[in-house]
């Protein structure tokens, strides 16, 4: 995930990412999500952010 971030965003707003609920994910953050196994829906929000920045 966090190559998918790499050269969209500076890498403190990527730490904050993987730390912050997100609504694409019912509101578990990254890091919970992938706690769960829930990669790919992790990485599908995680390119939806990065283009929402640029």
């Amino acid at each position: 995930m966090l190559r998918v971030l790499q050269g969209w965003v500076d890498d403190a707003s990527a730490g904050r990412w993987f730390t912050t609920p997100q609504r694409r994910l019912e509101r578990r953050s990254p890091i919970e999500a992938l706690a769960a196994g829930d990669f790919e829906e992790v990485e599908d929000a995680a390119r939806a952010w990065a283009a929402a920045q640029g």
